[in-house]
């Protein structure tokens, strides 16, 4: 399961979905605001010991709202399609790809 920063969702309307749908997963939200603030607080809290584990520290810290996206089975198969379309132009167009 996924978790994102909650005011993605509200920025980015339906095409968030579709791009929660290309996890194949579902997508909690986070109740945290500043995201990186929460993760400098994981890491530095398991650098002097007070956690043993990332786990134990997020399973303490990291909070979730009521929301939940779920994939759509429909765009995620859209998704497929398009990144097995996508991998086999890069295999043609690699040099190309490197330069820009």
């Amino acid at each position: 399961m996924l978790f994102l920063y909650q005011k993605t969702f509200i920025y980015q309307g339906m095409n968030c979905i579709f791009e929660l749908s290309s996890f194949s997963k579902k997508v909690k939200v986070s109740q945290t605001d500043e995201q990186a603030c929460l993760g400098t607080c994981i890491l530095t809290s398991l650098a002097i010991g007070f956690y043993k584990s990332v786990k134990e520290a997020c399973e303490e810290l990291v909070a979730f709202s009521e929301k939940t996206f779920k994939p759509n089975i429909q765009n995620i198969q859209l998704y497929e399609n398009i990144f097995s379309i996508y991998k086999e132009l890069y295999q043609k167009n690699k040099s190309l790809m490197h330069i820009l």
